[in-house]
C-alpha cells in the first residue's frame, strides 16, 4: 500500500482521535481503544513507511493516547456510579429486542396459566402443589388469605427468599446455554404460574387484597425473571447467531454482555426479597399505602429500563461505545515472552481445547466410553443419582457416595484431563516439544496426582478441611506439571520452590474463579437432571428401573464432563502461568527487548544486572 492511500485510509480516524485528545475529560474506554488502534497503524507504518513523516505523526499521537491513558487513574466509586449511569441501559437498549420477546412470552404464558386454570379446577394443585393449596385455603377460611407470608422469622424468610431469587435468575440464565431453549422454557414455566396464582385468588374474590399484597415485591421479582431471559437470549443470539465473528469469539462478546444485565439484577434481588421478608406481612397497612408502592416500583422498572435507556443512547454514540467496550479479539493476546493476567490465560486454555477439538474429542470419547462400561457394571449397586437435594449435596453425593465406583471414575477424569491438558500444552507453547513427549516426561507425577486427588475426593469430600487441602495442592501440582515439562528434564527445587510462594496467590485465585464456574455449572445439572430430565424420562419411559438408570448414567457422564473440563482448564491455566511466572521472575524477555530496541547502549547487559530483575519493572 502507498504512503498516500495509507493516510487517505485513516485520516478520518486520527482526526477523530485529536478530536477525543483535545477535549478537557476525555472517555477513559475510548482513550485505550483509540491507543490499540493507534499502535496498530504505528507497527504498520514502521514497517512500510520508516523515514516518513507518517511514522513521526502516529508515533506523536501514540504517546499522547498513551500519556492520557496512564493519567487516567482507576477510580471505583466512579466506575460504579458509570456503571448504573451508562453500562447497564446501554446495554439494556442494546439488548432491546431480547427484552420485549421476553417480556412477550411471559405475558402469553401468564395468558395461558389463566385460561388453563378457567377450564380445569385441578390445574391450580398440579402447578402449585397440593401442600400449598391446602394451606392457602385454609388461611382463607380463616380469614387471612396472606398469612402464608407471616408464618417464618424475618430474617430467615429473607435470606431464603433471596438465595431462592438468585438462584432462579441464575438458573434461567444459564440454560440459554442449550440454544436459548432452557431460558425460554423457564420463562413458559415461570409466567405460567403466576397466572395459575392470581387466578387462584381471582376466582374466590379476593384479586385486590392478593394484588396489594403480591405485587409489592412482585413487581421486582417478575421484572428480574424477564431481565435474566434478556440476558439468557443475548447469550443465545451469540452462540446462534455469530455473524462474521468465529462462534467462540461471539460467545464470549455475548458472554459479557450479558453479565452486564445479570449484575445489574442483583441488588434488584436483595431488595425484591427484603419487601417480602420485611414489608409484605404487614396486609393491615392501608390499600392506598400498599397501592402507592406498587406504582412506585412499576414505574422505577419502567423509567430505568424501557425509558432511560433509549435516552442515554441518543446522548451518545451507544455503537462506538459498544466496539470500544466490547472489542471482539480476532486473535489471541495471549504471549509467551509477556506476564499475562489471569482471565487471558484461563481464555487462552479454552482457546487451545477449540483449536485441537479433534484431540480433545477424541480423549473425550474414550473417557465416556470407560465410564460408560463402569457404570453398567456397577448399576447393580445403585438406584439413581443424588440430584434432587440442592447442587452443593449433589456434588458431594458425587464425590463420596459409598454404592458408587466414584474413586475409579473420578481417577479416569482427572488423569485424562492431566494428560490431555500437558499434551496440548506442550504443543502448543511456542519452541516446545510436540505432544507426547509431555506425556514422557510427566507420565510418573500425572499417574501419581490423578491417584492423590482421586482419593482426596472421593473418601473426603464431606470433610471441608479435604477440600480446603485440594484446592491448596492444585497450584502446587499444577507448577510441578508445568515445571517439569518446560525444563526439559532440569528441575530445580529450590527455583520451584521460590516461584511457587512468589506466585501461589496468583495461582490460587485461579483455582477460585474456576470452582465459581463449576458451582455455576453445578446448578445447570442440578435443575436438567434433577427436575427436567426425570420427568422426561418417566412421560417416554413405561419401566421405573430403565428410567431410573437412564437418568442415573445420564447425571454422572454430565458431572463428568463437566469435572473433565475444569481439571483441563485448570491445569492447562497454571501451565501457561508458568510462562509469565518465568518472565516475572527473570525478566530474560524484557532484558532481549530493551536491547533490541537499544542495541548501542548496552543497557540490558550494563553494569547494574539486577536492575530488569524485578517484578515490578516488568509488570510495568
Amino acid at each position: 500500500m502507498k504512503e498516500t492511500q495509507f493516510v487517505d485510509q485513516n485520516k478520518a480516524k486520527w482526526l477523530e482521535f485529536e478530536k477525543e485528545l483535545a477535549q478537557s475529560e476525555p472517555k477513559p474506554h475510548r482513550v485505550s481503544h483509540f491507543y490499540v488502534e493507534t499502535i496498530d497503524d504505528l507497527s504498520f507504518a514502521r514497517t512500510h513507511y520508516p523515514n516518513r513523516l507518517v511514522r513521526s505523526y502516529l508515533n506523536g499521537l501514540a504517546e499522547s493516547l498513551s500519556l492520557r491513558v496512564q493519567k487516567s487513574q482507576k477510580n471505583y466509586f466512579r466506575n460504579f456510579v458509570q456503571f448504573w449511569q451508562r453500562d447497564l441501559p446501554l446495554m439494556m437498549f442494546e439488548a432491546r429486542n431480547q427484552f420485549l420477546l421476553s417480556f412477550i412470552i411471559l405475558a402469553v404464558s401468564i395468558a395461558i396459566g389463566i385460561f388453563s386454570s378457567m377450564h380445569d379446577p385441578s390445574f391450580a394443585n398440579y402447578i402449585l402443589g397440593d401442600s400449598y393449596v391446602k394451606t392457602t385455603l385454609a388461611n382463607i377460611e380463616k380469614g387471612d388469605p396472606m398469612a402464608i407470608y407471616k408464618d417464618e422469622a424475618r430474617a430467615n424468610m429473607f435470606l431464603g427468599i433471596t438465595i431462592n431469587n438468585i438462584l432462579v435468575s441464575v438458573r434461567t440464565f444459564l440454560l440459554s446455554l442449550f440454544a436459548g431453549a432452557g431460558t425460554l422454557l423457564v420463562i413458559i414455566y415461570n409466567g405460567v404460574m403466576l397466572g395459575v396464582f392470581q387466578y387462584f385468588f381471582i376466582e374466590r374474590g379476593l384479586f385486590f387484597e392478593s394484588f396489594l399484597t403480591i405485587w409489592q415485591h412482585g413487581v421486582i421479582e417478575i421484572s428480574c425473571i424477564v431481565l435474566a431471559g434478556t440476558a439468557g437470549l443475548v447469550l443465545a443470539k451469540g452462540i446462534l447467531f455469530p455473524g462474521t465473528l468465529s462462534r467462540l469469539d461471539a460467545f464470549r462478546i455475548a458472554g459479557r454482555k450479558s453479565l452486564v444485565i445479570m449484575l445489574g439484577l442483583m441488588p434488584l434481588l436483595v431488595y425484591s426479597g427484603a419487601v417480602e421478608a420485611f414489608v409484605t406481612r404487614y396486609t393491615e397497612m392501608h390499600w392506598s399505602i400498599r397501592l402507592f408502592s406498587i406504582l412506585i416500583t412499576f414505574s422505577f422498572v419502567l423509567l430505568y429500563f424501557v425509558w432511560y435507556p433509549r435516552k442515554v443512547a441518543q446522548q451518545q454514540d451507544w455503537q462506538l461505545t459498544f466496539k470500544a467496550y466490547l472489542h471482539p479479539i480476532q486473535f489471541s493476546r495471549f504471549s509467551f515472552t509477556k506476564t499475562q493476567k489471569n482471565p487471558t490465560i484461563i481464555w487462552e486454555s479454552i482457546r487451545i481445547m477449540n483449536l485441537h477439538k479433534k484431540t480433545t474429542g477424541r480423549a473425550l470419547g474414550i473417557l465416556l466410553l470407560a465410564l460408560i462400561s463402569i457404570l453398567t457394571i456397577a448399576q447393580h449397586s445403585t438406584s439413581s443419582f443424588y440430584l434432587y437435594q440442592s447442587s452443593l449435596v449433589g456434588i458431594a453425593m458425587f464425590f463420596n457416595y459409598s454404592a458408587s465406583p466414584i474413586f475409579l471414575i473420578h481417577f479416569c477424569v482427572l488423569f485424562t484431563a492431566l494428560v490431555l491438558s500437558q499434551m496440548l500444552n506442550s504443543k502448543h507453547a511456542k519452541n516446545a516439544p510436540f505432544g507426547t513427549s509431555a506425556w514422557k516426561k510427566n507420565r510418573g507425577a500425572i499417574i501419581l496426582a490423578s491417584l492423590v486427588f482421586a482419593l482426596i475426593f472421593s473418601f473426603g469430600y464431606s470433610y471441608g478441611s479435604f477440600v480446603i487441602l485440594t484446592l491448596l495442592l492444585f497450584p502446587a501440582v499444577g507448577l510441578f506439571l508445568a515445571t517439569l515439562n518446560n525444563e526439559d528434564g532440569q528441575f530445580n527445587f529450590q527455583k520451584f520452590w521460590k516461584w511457587l510462594k512468589s506466585s501461589f496467590g496468583r495461582l490460587l485465585s485461579l483455582v477460585f474463579i474456576l470452582s465459581a464456574v463449576i458451582f455455576l455449572g453445578s446448578l445447570l445439572i442440578q435443575f436438567v437432571f434433577g427436575e427436567l430430565f426425570p420427568q422426561l424420562l418417566s412421560s417416554l419411559i413405561s419401566t421405573q428401573d430403565h428410567s431410573s438408570f437412564i437418568n442415573y448414567l445420564a447425571s454422572y457422564l454430565a458431572m463428568a464432563i463437566l469435572f473433565f473440563a475444569f481439571y483441563f482448564v485448570l491445569f492447562s491455566s497454571i501451565g501457561l502461568s508458568f510462562f509469565s511466572i518465568q518472565e516475572i521472575q527473570t525478566a530474560q524477555n524484557l532484558k532481549q527487548r530493551i536491547h533490541e530496541s537499544f542495541p548501542d547502549t548496552g543497557f540490558a547487559s550494563s553494569q547494574n544486572p539486577n536492575l530488569l530483575s524485578s517484578s515490578k519493572l516488568n509488570r510495568a
